[in-house]
């Protein structure tokens, strides 16, 4: 059973991770598929009737938030087939909250992705081009959701943490050029050392230290004009030296958003696709949290509490599982990442595991010696 549901739930972060390669039809293509099987995932039959297997208090907040959206977009005309991701992402959740899994399964969807996204930066020098519709910056969104998968469920289940995935995540980052990926990415990495370096003996530490810096401190001594030549001329360190992690077209949308806030907007979020600053900008509000009041209107401000409290309980919890979570958020304030998206499902697995882990289960998963 553990190497079925693997499998299975493998297939679905694979279609999530290449959804966004394909063109339109593929893409509805891949909407049915992971539908169908968030189905599986969450019903079961007994005695001929079908059973839903997600604990009936979550889903009955899950069912007003998503009549709640169902009922603004239809008020502001913005009605979605995506709407449905507020129904199917308890039950991916659940289904990885409530069972066990062969990691190294898991794993496969993160590796060839990321084989897949190498090789098309070997093949045409640069990432511009990979993904249909949206930005090369989109890379790390999928990537960090593959590696905060990956890693829960290791954590949950007691095993390793491997550094490999993190870092192999943080530089395909790099090549994209995306700053808020980048950083979301290496904070994740940073995550993962800390993890493994707590119980790590001195000799150990000092060891790994000179590892890692004795190879820059060559390269800095014996090729200094070389690597400064190369920092100098990379478009990403432009970026950073010139704008920071700040992004005036992010602003702008933000700013027309919220300008446009009043009494009734408030409650039913603002329909967009009107406003000459987001049509300029293809209709994509680069911001999570404007996309969920756009189509959920007052239910954000159920959503968003839910999210930092969970937050909050997790640094209680276990700190590994409050800063992966962390890293999603932050990834979610500057792109179109959660919220009637394939990925939905990781922000519910989070608020179950803050609210629904056992006190025995949260000391199993903190003796994180074990884990090394």
């Amino acid at each position: 059973m553990v190497r079925k549901n693997s499998i299975i739930l493998s297939i679905y972060i694979f279609l999530s991770s290449i959804y966004y390669i394909f063109n339109l039809p593929i893409r509805a293509l891949i909407f049915i598929i992971t539908f169908f099987i968030s189905i599986y995932f969450g019903v079961k039959i007994k005695n001929g009737f079908f059973i839903l297997k997600v604990p009936k208090s979550l889903y009955a907040i899950v069912f007003v938030i998503f009549c709640f959206t169902f009922f603004v977009q239809l008020v502001n005309n913005t009605l979605t087939p995506f709407v449905i991701y507020y129904l199917t992402s308890p039950i991916i959740a659940y289904f990885i909250y409530s069972n066990k899994f062969n990691t190294k399964i898991l794993s496969i969807p993160f590796y060839i992705f990321s084989f897949y996204t190498t090789y098309y930066f070997i093949i045409n020098k640069g990432l511009f081009g990979i993904l249909n519709s949206v930005s090369e910056n989109y890379l790390s969104i999928i990537l960090i959701m593959n590696l905060v998968t990956l890693y829960v469920v290791k954590i949950r289940q007691n095993e390793k943490i491997p550094i490999l995935p993190s870092l192999l995540g943080l530089i395909l980052s790099v090549l994209a050029i995306g700053r808020s990926g980048i950083i979301c990415t290496l904070l994740i990495l940073l995550i993962v050392v800390w993890f493994k370096w707590k119980f790590f003996s001195k000799f150990k530490k000092i060891i790994s230290v000179l590892m890692f810096l004795m190879p820059i401190i060559f390269l800095l001594i014996y090729k200094w004009d070389l690597v400064y030549l190369t920092f100098n001329n990379i478009e990403l360190f432009e970026k950073f030296t010139k704008g920071g992690i700040d992004s005036p077209s992010r602003d702008i949308l933000k700013n027309a958003y919220l300008s446009s806030m009043n009494s009734i907007t408030f409650f039913t979020g603002y329909n967009y696709e009107n406003n000459i600053w987001f049509i300029h900008y293809g209709l994509n509000p680069h911001n999570s949290y404007l996309r969920l009041h756009y189509f959920s209107g007052f239910a954000f401000f159920l959503i968003i509490p839910i999210l930092f409290i969970t937050l909050f309980k997790l640094i209680k919890i276990n700190v590994v599982f409050s800063g992966l979570l962390l890293s999603v958020l932050l990834r979610s304030y500057t792109d179109s990442v959660l919220f009637l998206t394939l990925f939905d499902y990781i922000l519910v697995l989070f608020i179950m595991i803050a609210f629904f882990d056992s006190k025995s289960h949260i000391q199993k998963i903190n003796k994180l010696k074990s884990c090394l």
